[in-house]
């Protein structure tokens, strides 16, 4: 009987084989991850770029912050400035209103015054006007009888009023 031949696990086609296969992947594995780390270097490029910009945009937002408060500060202090400049305007507004008034009231008066002046010299004419012709009458009653001559209640009167008002 033919002898058999001996079966090896590792004969010279399986070693080719395996050698193959194992170069094979070990280039898949080197182009894979080339591909791989090419791409998120390009990532981590841009993203770096994308930080860069973005720490600069918050640098300089802070910078503007800054500014914007500090305008502010000036903002309020005028705007305080203002108000109290405004409440002493207003002040003396209110006060020139009340000189003005005051003076209005003063002239008004004055004019008053001067209208009870003028009544008061047209009743003294009149009072006089009046007596004179009393006295006429009374010379001429005097012939004629006795009468009791009486002044006007209501002249006399309007008198003391106009009197007691105007000083003399």
């Amino acid at each position: 009987m033919p002898r058999r031949r001996e079966f090896t696990i590792f004969s010279l086609s399986f070693l080719d084989v395996m050698s193959c296969g194992f170069g094979a992947t070990i280039l898949l594995y080197l182009i894979l991850d080339h591909r791989q780390n090419a791409r998120i270097e390009q990532q981590t490029s841009a993203r770096q770029g994308e930080v860069a910009f973005l720490e600069r945009e918050v640098r300089e937002g802070k910078e503007d912050l800054a500014e914007l408060r500090n305008t502010i500060t000036m903002l309020d202090d005028s705007i305080a400035e203002a108000r109290g400049r405004a409440r002493a305007a207003q002040t003396e507004i209110d006060s020139r209103q009340e000189l003005s008034t005051d003076t209005k009231d003063t002239v008004a008066e004055q004019e008053h015054l001067n209208r009870l002046k003028a009544d008061l010299k047209q009743l003294e004419e009149k009072n006089e006007r009046l007596r004179a012709e009393g006295e006429t009458m009374g010379a001429s009653l005097q012939r004629h009888g006795s009468i009791v001559l009486q002044p006007y209640p209501r002249l006399v009167n309007e008198r003391r009023r106009l009197k007691g008002v105007v000083p003399p």
